[in-house]
This record gives C-alpha cells, sequence and structure tokens, in this order.
C-alpha cells in the first residue's frame, strides 16, 4: 500500500478520508467507501473484515464506528479479529512481559518456546514459577528469562479490553493488542513502572498509555473496598 508502514503488527495507512460509517463494530463493508480509505491497497478494500482503528494525538484508540478526518491521523488495518499476529523483540536477560494477543494455545511452551525461566506474582506468596505446560493469562505480567534474543511471532484474538478485581496494593498486569488506558473504579492509581532490558525499572505517567506485549508494575490506592481496575483500548 502506498504511504503504509505497520505498527504494532497492523498495517497503517496516512491517507485523509471524509466521513465513513460503519456496523457499529468498525467493520466496514461499503466498497466504495473502504476504496476511497484505502486508495491502491485493493487487496485489503475487499477484504472480508476490515477493522479500522483511529489514531489522534494521544495514541492508538478504540475501533471506530464514525470518524471524521479532522480527528484522525492514521489508520489501523487488520482483518478479523482472531489469528492476528504481533511480533514481540525480546532481550537476552530479564524481561517483563505480557501476552499482546489471546492465543489458542496459551500454554507457556506454545507461547515462549525456549524460554528459560518464567515467573508470575501473586500477593501473599511471591514470585511463582510457570511451568512449561502451565497457561499464561490475558492482563497478567511476567518476568521471562533468556539466554539469547528473540523474537516470538504471537498468535491469537485481538484483546480490546480486560477487567481485573483489585484493593490497595501492588499489581503485576498486562496490555491490550493496541496501546491502552488503564483506570480504576472508586480508585486511583499511583505509581507504573516497566521495565527495559539491561537499564532497569523506568517510572510510567499514570496518564500513558500502556504497550501491547510489555509488563508493568502498578500501585493502587484510595480503594475503600473491592473494585475493578479496567484496561481498554477504548477512550475513557
Amino acid at each position: 500500500m502506498v504511504g503504509a508502514t505497520y505498527v504494532n503488527g497492523y498495517m497503517v495507512s496516512a491517507l485523509s478520508a471524509g466521513v465513513y460509517t460503519g456496523d457499529g463494530l468498525g467493520n466496514f463493508e461499503n466498497d466504495f467507501s473502504r476504496t476511497t480509505l484505502l486508495g491502491p491497497c485493493i487487496e485489503a478494500a475487499f477484504s472480508e473484515n476490515l477493522y479500522v482503528f483511529a489514531k489522534a494525538t494521544t495514541g492508538w484508540r478504540h475501533r471506530i464506528n464514525r470518524f471524521d478526518a479532522s480527528d484522525v491521523r492514521a489508520f489501523a488495518l487488520t482483518p478479523e479479529k482472531s489469528g492476528l499476529s504481533l511480533p514481540m523483540e525480546l532481550m537476552s536477560g530479564w524481561n517483563m512481559v505480557s501476552l499482546p494477543l489471546a492465543p489458542v494455545d496459551s500454554s507457556l511452551s506454545s507461547v515462549f518456546p525456549g524460554a528459560e525461566l518464567v515467573y508470575r506474582y501473586e500477593e501473599g506468596i511471591g514470585y511463582i514459577r510457570v511451568l512449561p505446560g502451565e497457561n499464561m493469562e490475558v492482563g497478567m505480567g511476567y518476568w521471562i528469562l533468556l539466554n539469547e534474543p528473540e523474537t516470538y511471532n504471537t498468535t491469537g484474538g485481538f484483546i480490546e479490553e480486560y477487567n481485573l478485581t483489585v484493593k490497595n496494593r501492588w499489581y503485576m498486569i498486562g496490555g491490550c493488542s493496541l496501546q491502552a488506558e488503564a483506570s480504576v473504579y472508586n480508585g486511583a492509581i499511583k505509581t507504573i513502572y516497566d521495565y527495559i532490558p539491561g537499564v532497569g525499572y523506568q517510572e510510567v505517567p499514570v496518564s500513558e498509555e500502556l504497550d501491547p506485549g510489555k509488563g508493568y508494575w502498578i500501585l493502587l490506592k484510595d480503594i475503600p473496598n473491592l473494585t475493578e481496575l479496567t484496561v481498554s483500548t477504548h477512550d475513557f
């Protein structure tokens, strides 16, 4: 596609567009609208299920049903919502990661074959080793140890949003399939950290979006009772 690039595994067009209306799910069925939006990329224009994501100044957002070109700077295009593929480039040593897609086979040996060690965190217990046959969970952060750099091509379904029941404490969480925001009902996010191999922990502004495939430490406060943490690609 002329003028296209790829962001997080999605084709991105910088073409301008007028007003287009989808089917309420972000699925553009109108042939004229598709070809106008995608220009010379006819194959994508006539794919069975085309999902369109908008990018404004704050980053990748929700799948859109209707938009105006004045609010949109680029489009992320992907056929289907399952069978997607996203590359994960990990460094040698320890990496803090999460699932960028929901795989059909979520076992450790399938998602990260060849990993030396993988750990998850559980309150009151600490770090728990994940064994090769155990399943990895969407929304959970993990430590993974590699002897050498590795690129994993993760395949699976699109993660648009997930929810966790939470209280005042630290959690090790992940993102979604596009950049996503975290929010807490009736509470507040005090601190977020990510981890850069060879550098260490780095504080992330609480207003910043979470990246696909990365793991984060997040500290919650001012929660009177159990409540819900939402991580979503939607606007809040």
